[in-house]
């Protein structure tokens, strides 16, 4: 049986309440303190949503024989009240899902929410006031897949706070203050989201060990190097976009140009940044590109001549570069199925150069500077994405 009172003013969950309720939704009401009777002595939930109260006091203890509580949100609340008190909420026995989050808490009060959740495998904990995740912060909840701490303040990670979640898929660290990763060793984690940080460099531990992750989400950070990433991955989708690269290389010598071995990347974005030219040995390892994504750049030739490279790639957007030379030799971008050039320097482009794109559908050549194009082109291609009329920016 589910129960709805959401948005009804209440104080406590109504007293006849029929026994054997399942789902109790309490969200957005005026419940301060949470005990046994605000709960109308009922045990059996298997989801509680307490979502937008003003609950500041948790009756210690409350959930010990909720053995079937597996949902329990209390975010947007004020348990930074209660979280003052020192007190631990009690055990979450049996709680898969445990929503924290906006309820103004600071580093160590999720602790007193943490301590004995041997169960919990999904937790938010975002738009609070966290600064640090100590070694310790995890240690009562070793089942965890899911941490999202999205829109915190988070400077400072300890060593060993993840590593002995060995369950971890899923890591959300958006919009926080982290500055650096070293030594990144999760090799169980399949997504790591740290957008909207001041990350200045991304390094892996050195191993040989293999990676699991698939998702590495980097953009609007501060980087002026590609992350250094685990030589054995599975990483599918990485997204660079709206930093401050201006090379490939994962340190600024030469000596040093990044070893890349991303045998199964789909996605790439490297957009927003300030490179200038990518050879093309960078896509040596990439057998399974479909998205290339370097728009928004500075890069003023680009080329591709081997017809091994970029085999699967479907979409390649360079718009708004400063290109001035494009090359795509015989055999290369068999699969290629949209082309943006828009916002370029290009004057001239090789007459046969869009025949040898077997696949081509879409083709952008907006805002560049071409004086004409070649009266023999494939009307597939010609119409409608190009006028059968000179260009002109």
């Amino acid at each position: 049986m589910d129960v709805f009172c959401s948005d009804l003013s209440l104080r406590s969950a109504p007293v006849d309440l029929p026994h054997g309720v399942r789902m109790l939704d309490l969200s957005l009401n005026q419940v301060q303190n949470l005990s046994q009777e605000t709960l109308a002595f009922q045990n059996g939930f298997h989801h509680l949503n307490l979502r937008a109260n003003k609950i500041h006091f948790i009756q210690p203890g409350l959930f010990k024989d909720m053995t079937d509580l597996r949902v329990l949100d209390l975010s947007r609340n004020h348990l930074n009240v209660f979280a003052h008190a020192k007190i631990n909420i009690g055990p979450l026995t049996a709680v898969e899902s445990l929503d924290l989050s906006n309820n103004g808490l600071y580093t160590g009060m999720s602790d007193y929410f943490l301590a004995d959740s041997p169960s919990l495998m999904d937790l938010s904990l975002n738009g609070n006031s966290i600064t640090k995740i100590a070694h310790n912060t995890f240690s009562g909840s070793s089942s965890l897949r899911r941490i999202s701490l999205h829109n915190n303040v988070i400077l400072e990670i300890e060593d060993g706070a993840f590593e002995f979640l060995d369950h971890l898929t899923e890591l959300d660290f958006s919009k926080n203050s982290i500055t650096c990763i070293t030594d990144f060793n999760l090799c169980n984690l399949k997504v790591l989201n740290l957008s909207k940080n001041s990350v200045e460099f991304f390094h892996s531990a050195t191993s040989m060990v293999f990676y699991k992750l698939t998702h590495l989400d980097l953009s609007e950070n501060k980087m002026l190097y590609f992350p250094l990433l685990p030589r054995h991955n599975m990483i599918e989708h990485i997204d660079v976009s709206r930093n401050h690269l201006q090379s490939i290389n994962v340190t600024g010598g030469l000596e040093k140009r990044t070893q890349v071995y991303f045998h199964y990347l789909k996605y790439l974005d490297m957009s927003y940044n300030q490179l200038k030219s990518i050879p093309e040995s960078f896509f040596h390892c990439m057998g399974f590109l479909e998205v290339l994504n370097v728009s928004n750049n500075c890069i003023n030739s680009f080329s591709i001549t081997n017809p091994g490279l970029m085999q699967t790639v479907k979409i390649i957007n360079l718009s708004f570069n400063s290109l001035q030379s494009l090359t795509f030799g015989e055999n290369t971008l068999p699969s290629l199925e949209k082309l943006f050039l828009q916002g370029n320097d290009l004057t001239t482009l090789d007459h046969g150069m869009f025949q040898r794109l077997p696949s081509i559908k879409h083709l952008h050549l907006q805002q560049n500077d071409l004086k004409s194009v070649p009266r023999r082109m494939n009307p597939r291609i010609v119409s409608p994405f190009l006028p059968y009329r000179p260009c002109n920016s």
